[in-house]
């Protein structure tokens, strides 16, 4: 066997792993949030409404992940205050919190970053997790 790329049966496993990433956030936020183009402000859309508040709460949070994937928005500024998610969601604050800290294992909170946010290391977990009420 040579090591030519065309006669290696392992490079059909190779794939462009932020391209990737970059679908399936797509596809799980479809028709929940899209992103303004001049802000990076997450506009939430009418299936939106539908979702559990558990997913209402990370669909917002991925969506500022995609505004700085779309570099519309710094690193700095993926999280957001358990009360301006409160006001886009019409979920309790005190709610807010008790899912961001206790329930959705993906979500962290870190003052610097203005709150609540979903690290670059969870983003897959919270595509699964949004996904999968989708896929209902």
């Amino acid at each position: 066997m040579t090591d030519s790329d065309d006669d290696d049966p392992l490079k059909s496993l190779e794939i462009d792993r932020n391209q990737y990433d970059r679908k399936r956030m797509a596809k799980a936020l479809e028709e929940l949030v899209a992103i303004d183009n001049e802000t990076g402000d997450p506009i939430i859309l009418d299936s939106f409404q539908e979702l559990d508040s558990r997913r209402q709460i990370s669909a917002l949070l991925l969506a500022k992940r995609a505004a700085h994937a779309l570099e519309h928005i710094e690193e700095d500024e993926v999280g957001m205050k358990s009360s301006e998610i409160a006001e886009r969601t019409n979920v309790a604050g005190s709610t807010v919190r008790r899912y961001a800290s206790d329930k959705l294992s993906f979500i962290s909170n870190d003052n610097g970053i203005d709150g609540y946010y979903i690290p670059r290391t969870k983003i897959g977990q919270a595509v699964d997790f949004i996904t999968a009420a989708k896929d209902q």
